[in-house]
């Protein structure tokens, strides 16, 4: 349809094409509208729209393809080279990767577990740096676990065990201290004490008032009451046994061994009540 306003033509449609081989004019190709395809004119491909569609959207056999069309595949095969190299990369770095990483053996809880369990490739190892420094004080108990493994486990256990029984009967003799020397017993004992001194005071006074008058000195104290427990168990165990002292009928003195007159007997009444 040579022109759109005319009538179509009655026969076969036909043209002759210039054609540029290697830059230098060839024969011109005659062509008609037949069933075959022409031998030179069959290897032309024409690009328009739909075949632009066809190289970028659908999957097709090409025969030609316009210049530039060559980026996405080349692009393609870029990606998966990138795609190839980071697959090894990820490989050799998974065989180099610590197998402690995959199933840990630190506390995630303690200081240096948590800088473990989030290790990356910026992590500030200083922290992680100044907790591997030992102090002393852990110095000092490695010295100590490295001596207790040196040692016989037999002997050091029974060591311990008289070491632990040591520190029971401490820990119950000062329980014992606790309560002997408690606020309350010892406010008791001085209640006590304070009771015995007013009742020695008061037997004081009674006995310097019962005593008073004689004529050796120091009747009442101390020395004449312990000179007086001695002639009392001598007398009640051995000189009148079965018998109280002083008794009435005591006749000789159980210090002297003179007879005891009836002033004498009175007076040992007196001691006796003083």
């Amino acid at each position: 349809m040579p022109d759109a306003y005319q009538p179509a033509p009655t026969g076969k449609a036909t043209a002759s094409f210039s054609i540029l081989k290697d830059g230098v004019a060839a024969y011109p190709v005659a062509w008609s509208d037949t069933a075959g395809p022409h031998n030179v004119l069959s290897a032309i491909s024409v690009f328009d729209r739909d075949c632009g569609s066809v190289h970028v959207q659908e999957k097709n056999e090409v025969a030609f393809r316009p210049f530039g069309l060559d980026i996405p595949d080349d692009l393609a095969g870029v990606c998966q080279k990138l795609k190839q190299l980071l697959v090894a990369e990820e490989a050799q770095l998974s065989a180099a990767r610590h197998p402690v990483f995959a199933t840990p053996t630190w506390n995630p809880t303690t200081d240096v577990g948590k800088i473990l369990s989030t290790l990356a490739y910026n992590t500030d190892l200083a922290t992680l740096e100044t907790l591997g420094e030992m102090t002393a004080q852990e110095g000092l108990r490695l010295a100590r676990l490295r001596e207790d493994l040196q040692k016989n486990p037999v002997e050091a256990a029974a060591a311990q065990r008289l070491v632990a029984d040591d520190v029971r009967r401490l820990i119950l003799a000062l329980g014992g201290y606790a309560v002997t020397y408690s606020d309350e017993a010892l406010l008791k004992l001085k209640s006590l004490a304070d009771i015995a001194r007013e009742t020695r005071a008061a037997a004081t006074a009674a006995a310097d008032k019962a005593f008073v008058g004689l004529s050796v000195s120091g009747v009442g104290g101390t020395t004449w009451r312990a000179l007086w427990e001695a002639a009392r168990r001598y007398a009640e165990h051995t000189a009148y046994p079965r018998k109280a002292f002083p008794h009435s009928e005591h006749e000789v003195c159980v210090l002297c061994h003179q007879p005891l007159t009836a002033e004498a007997k009175g007076r040992l009444q007196d001691f006796h009540q003083g």
